[in-house]
């Protein structure tokens, strides 16, 4: 999955429900659509969002 020019590689079959991952990003908006292309192909319920972790803005995706 490429977000703002990183490429990040998630294991889709790890991603259980209730639990979630952090993308570190600049443009939530843009980074909250390229997870929400990829996990709707992966037929995926998730929830997004936007969080500080130790002063960083990432986006937080939970799957549901």
């Amino acid at each position: 999955m490429l977000v703002e020019n990183l490429r990040y590689r998630v294991n889709w079959r790890a991603f259980t429900r209730g639990t979630s991952f952090l993308i570190p990003c600049l443009d939530p908006d843009k980074a909250k659509a390229t997870v929400l292309v990829t996990t709707k192909r992966l037929k995926m319920q998730v929830l997004t969002k936007v969080v500080i972790k130790e002063g960083i803005q990432c986006l937080q995706v939970w799957r549901l």
